[in-house]
């Protein structure tokens, strides 16, 4: 993680261990931008990733979901007020 922590681009990567599921770890990350995670998907690190992921005993689940765009509070003011003003 300390190296992922340092990659330009990266806002956010946490690493969860599942309660329900032995032995299962789920890796999530968030980039800034597509080129970002696209210059990650490119590296050796990226590649030592998944030999990591090739040592397991189930085969593992590797999943992208992109967001188009983000919002936060202004959404839900924006969605609120409209509501107040067509009750």
């Amino acid at each position: 993680m300390g190296q992922l922590e340092a990659w330009p681009g990266l806002e956010e990567a946490d690493l969860y261990r599942t309660l329900d599921q032995e032995g299962k770890v789920v890796l999530m990350q968030r980039w800034r931008t597509r080129e970002d995670l696209v210059g990650y998907v490119c590296s050796e690190e990226f590649v030592q990733l998944l030999e990591v992921m090739d040592l397991s005993e189930k085969p593992p689940e590797l999943r992208f979901e992109t967001v188009s765009k983000r919002e936060g509070l202004e959404l839900v003011r924006a969605l609120r007020n409209k509501e107040l003003v067509n009750p």
